[in-house]
């Protein structure tokens, strides 16, 4: 048996196997699957934490002791010699939203890989059913979810039910508890017999007719920190006369704002970096966050990262500074698990708006180090987190297509990236990277150009959909295992800056690089990505999905009116995939995108001789 590959397990909010006994071995040894991971084989009616079933052996009991001291989310207490544990809770701030899938974990290979990040596989996923508007998805989710709701008996906590969790506590004295220790609820449905239920995800409840308030009520804590400028968009842009359903997303937003101080940081980041028009419209979720407050979270007036680039205090950040949080209690912006406890400043940029990088001393040990970020005063990081949801957005039309070049599939790669304020925002930090213009520097192998060739489509294909422009070759990067991604999204939707380079800017350099024959796969995977945004079961979904994501920048009508021009959608789908065949081949010959890549050699030369 244990050679057989028939046990599911859940991780990073993803359905992972099957996989053998043999296999899930070392993941346990290294503490990626504790006693608590939920684990799935064909003639269980659920998913059960791994403790509970036969693989609870690959346990030590020193591992064991270690797991419940870092896994456990619940404060228990006993009442006599009773051993039944019963939930401490404030009755009147209970809040009964169940979260479908697993805990929360490590949040890296979500920035490595986005399939980690929408949920189910491919296979698994249902078929996309096309939505008008916003409005009409939440119809479609206030027919279904009202009967599927569970709600817990006042007290206990039944292991039959394979439920877990905490309700937030309100006195002074438990502020310094454990991040563990807000409210998170887990229940584990199972879905058709004989394949494991997937985790939920946000983009999916879109996709296949399920709306918001599933999205928000339902969606793992971390999804939500991720998409929460998305869905407050969404909120705010509810056709008027779906009023009724727009008060209970507001409603169920404001219950998971009150459950997780994590969700509380976030929202407060949406609401100061004006990440949404109207501010009024969520004044009951902003009183909520009074809820955080009493746990000692949010105290800070002004967001702490923000101080590493305030002009005030610009003159005391160089190299080694080190700033202390313990005072301002906050989490790091991309991975909520985390509460920063000390910032190590460990470059500043010599470039006008003088970005800083930082690394993160988190509180207590985490099983991966915090990301690395960069601290940016200057643009407006409201673009650049809503071209990175339209990419994720972009990867899960193209997982479900299971579009694949050779053994890796498509993709556009997508960073962190949060507004943090106004023209105030956090990057993620890639190491290993180098700038396009350097390509003739590095060396790959077969695997690595087949991955470059993956993410070089979809990144390309993605940016030329959203007319992102201002594509110099230091605006395209290359890490080192090969995959490609673009950075600097402050132009899109065709504003053109007065000298720029092709709308398609690939450079010959990459196609000398890579080889002649090799370019042409690369343009047949292009033609495959764009092929795809053009189905017809796609295309209502994007018209509603992409202006919403950009509504606090730009009217729904030039969103519209440009992805119908760069999907070419008035021609005919052999027309279209000619013109943009074309465009690909004669890229890397352009004499824009050589006279802008020049200009810009030139320019750089000029700022180092200053």
């Amino acid at each position: 048996m244990e050679g057989q590959k028939i046990w599911y397990y859940a991780l990073d909010g993803k359905s992972m196997g099957p996989a053998s006994v043999e296999e899930i071995k070392p993941h346990v040894e290294a503490r990626k699957i504790t006693q608590s991971t939920l684990v799935w084989k064909d003639g269980m009616d659920n998913w059960k934490p791994l403790k509970e079933t036969e693989l609870d052996f690959l346990l030590s009991t020193e591992r064991r002791k270690g797991s419940e001291s870092t896994d456990v989310s619940v404060k228990l207490r006993h009442r006599g010699s009773d051993s039944t544990p019963r939930i401490r809770r404030d009755t009147r701030r209970t809040t009964h939203q169940p979260l479908i899938g697993s805990s929360i974990g490590s949040t890296e290979d979500h920035a490595k890989h986005t399939g980690n990040i929408v949920g189910p596989s491919i296979a698994e996923s249902p078929e996309p059913r096309a939505q008008s508007t916003i409005g009409s998805s939440l119809v479609d989710v206030m027919e279904s979810v009202g009967s599927s709701r569970r709600r817990m008996k006042s007290g206990h906590m039944h292991s039959s039910s394979e439920i877990r969790t905490q309700h937030p506590i309100r006195t002074r004295s438990r502020a310094r508890l454990n991040l563990s220790q807000d409210l998170k609820m887990v229940v584990v449905r199972s879905s058709t017999p004989g394949a494991p239920p997937p985790p939920p995800s946000i983009l999916s409840c879109f996709f296949d007719g399920r709306g918001l308030i599933e999205a928000i009520t339902k969606s793992a804590e971390y999804e939500v920190c991720l998409f929460l400028p998305a869905m407050c968009l969404a909120i705010e842009g509810t056709p008027v006369w779906f009023k009724n359903h727009q008060q209970k997303a507001l409603k169920a937003l404001q219950q998971r704002v009150e459950a997780s101080p994590r969700i509380a940081q976030s929202m407060l980041l949406v609401l100061d970096s004006k990440s949404i028009k109207d501010r009024h419209l969520f004044v009951h979720v902003e009183q909520s966050l009074a809820l955080a407050r009493d746990l000692g979270f949010l105290a800070w007036e002004n967001f702490p990262l923000n101080e590493v680039v305030d002009k005030r205090s610009r003159r005391k950040i160089r190299k080694g500074v080190e700033i202390d949080l313990k005072s301002n209690r906050a989490f790091h912006p991309f991975m909520p698990n985390v509460l920063m406890t000390k910032l190590q400043v460990e470059a500043v940029f010599k470039t006008n708006s003088k970005p800083v990088l930082i690394s993160v001393v988190p509180e207590g040990r985490t099983r991966k180090p915090p990301v690395k970020l960069i601290m940016k005063q200057g643009d407006d990081f409201r673009q650049d987190v809503a071209c990175m949801q339209v990419f994720r957005l972009f990867n899960h039309i193209w997982r479900q297509a299971k579009l694949k070049h050779g053994s890796t599939p498509v993709r556009c790669h997508e960073y962190y990236t949060v507004a943090t304020g106004v023209n105030l925002g956090a990057i993620e930090y890639c190491e290993n990277c180098t700038p396009l213009a350097e390509m003739h520097k590095l060396t790959f192998n077969d695997e690595q150009i087949e991955k470059l060739v993956a993410t070089g489509a979809g990144s390309y294909i993605a940016a030329y959909v959203l007319g992102v422009r201002d594509r110099h070759a230091e605006n395209i990067m290359l890490r080192a295992d090969g995959v490609m991604f673009h950075i600097d999204f402050g132009r899109a939707f065709g504003d053109a800056v007065l000298l720029d380079a092709s709308s398609f800017a690939i450079t010959k350099g990459f196609r000398d690089s890579i080889g002649h024959d090799r370019y042409k796969y690369f343009a047949e995977t292009c033609i495959k990505c764009f092929k795809e945004l053009r189905q017809p079961h796609i295309l209502p979904l994007l018209f509603d999905l992409v202006p919403m994501m950009f509504s606090a920048l730009h009217h729904k009508d030039k969103v519209q009116n440009f992805l119908e021009r760069t999907l070419m959608l008035k021609k005919d789908e052999e027309t279209a995939l000619a013109r943009m065949r074309k465009k690909i081949e004669s890229a890397p010959d352009s004499y824009r995108t050589y006279f802008k890549n020049t200009m810009h050699k030139l320019a750089q030369a000029s700022k180092g001789a200053q």
